[in-house]
């Protein structure tokens, strides 16, 4: 009798075993696929990529009066209170149609409101809001990238690229009185609002690296400096990325990068000076062929 019951809690147990080794193999299995599937190649022919980025956004912004008077140089996030989004929608798709040639195209699009009240006077275009007063403000930011890639250096687990990149900045700023310096309903309509595209174009350098066969490394770097009849920009732009491939035409990707934009800008809708600083880290799914 004792040899049976030692029996079956052997057989118990071996079960058990089996059960969680399928269990570990199953998830081994997922996250490591068999090697029947090739190694993912380390430039895709197409890639689309969608995600969200958690970023910090500074945003100076100086709009002078059409009659020739300055502006205020206005810090938007810390002066009229606007509300950080935590994610803010990102899209892009690559395409290389041939070995060396690259073309991307992405976009994504944020909208910030803040209501605060003003601790010194503000200048902004025609309008002036005094000491005291209240204001409810609001920013959106659109941008349209497309780049150009060519891969001089292209071996197997590893690439250099030369890139050259257009960013077309999407700007819409407005201010509105709220209330008075004593706490008062304004008596008549204080409000200004601009919206202003941007050219911004840049060079940079593009790496790629295999560090597995199922991991890829990115890193981009970026710099544009000029003088125009309406815009002198000055772009930077930094990026480094992982990304995962557990299956053949899906994978993970997470990086971090910054992007900076000073401009001094001179046409009929707006005359002034802007500063844009992004930075955050994004994480999203590749689907890729």
């Amino acid at each position: 009798m004792n040899y049976c019951r030692n029996n079956s809690r052997k057989t118990r147990r071996s079960r058990r075993t089996a059960i969680r080794a399928s269990w570990f193999a199953a998830i081994v299995a997922l996250l490591l696929p068999a090697e029947a599937i090739a190694a993912v190649e380390l430039l895709d022919q197409f890639a689309i990529r969608v995600g969200g980025f958690a970023t910090r956004f500074d945003t100076e912004i100086r709009r002078d009066d059409p009659d020739g008077g300055r502006g205020t140089d206005i810090d938007f996030d810390k002066e009229l209170g606007l509300e950080d989004r935590q994610v803010i929608e990102f899209i892009g798709a690559d395409w290389r149609p041939w070995k060396r040639h690259e073309f991307g195209l992405n976009f994504f699009r944020e909208e910030y409101r803040g209501t605060r009240r003003l601790n010194r006077d503000i200048v902004f275009g025609e309008e002036t809001f005094a000491l005291d007063s209240t204001v409810r403000s609001e920013l959106a930011l659109q941008a349209f990238e497309f780049h150009y890639t060519y891969w001089p250096i292209a071996r197997e687990t590893w690439a250099l690229g030369f890139r050259v990149g257009y960013m077309d900045f999407r700007l819409h700023t407005a201010i509105e009185l709220l209330l008075g310096i004593d706490g008062e309903a304004p008596s008549m309509v204080a409000e200004t609002e601009v919206t202003e595209y941007i050219p911004a174009p840049s060079f940079g350098v593009d790496l790629r690296a295999m560090a597995t066969p199922r991991w890829r490394v990115s890193a981009h770097v970026g710099w544009f400096e000029a003088k125009f009849k309406n815009i002198s920009p000055v772009v930077a732009t930094a990026r480094i990325g992982l990304e995962y491939l557990p299956w053949e035409n899906l994978g993970l990707w997470a990086d971090y990068g910054l992007h900076y934009l000073d401009a001094d800008v001179h046409t009929s809708r707006f005359d002034g000076a802007l500063r844009i600083y992004q930075g955050g880290l994004r994480l999203g799914v590749t689907w890729r062929i």
